[in-house]
């Protein structure tokens, strides 16, 4: 029996690409309070995805609502994207995530 599995499309699998590759890049952003911890490792880093406009959105969450260097981890992250060419993105804070 032979599967009838829809096939992503080109921009879909561009996307996929994307957003692995942005995991993989802020793999390695460090916390800039705790340089040896990365974002991801802190769980600051909450999500990557396509957002509804196409756009590569990277969502994060602070440790508390106050932190300080959220400005500073937006920067950071905005940087490793641009370095690593992932094309157009938003980076999206939430205080608590769903």
């Amino acid at each position: 029996m032979q599967s009838l599995a829809r096939q992503p499309s080109g921009r879909e699998m561009v996307m996929n690409a994307a957003i692995e590759g942005a995991w993989s890049v802020l793999e390695a952003v460090p916390d800039p309070e705790i340089p040896v911890v990365s974002i991801r490792e802190l769980g600051i880093l909450h999500d990557v995805r396509q957002a509804s406009d196409g756009v590569l959105e990277v969502v994060t969450t602070p440790t508390y609502s106050g932190c300080p260097a959220m400005s500073q981890i937006a920067e950071d992250i905005a940087h490793a994207i641009d370095d690593a060419g992932l094309g157009t993105h938003r980076i999206e804070t939430v205080l608590a995530t769903a």
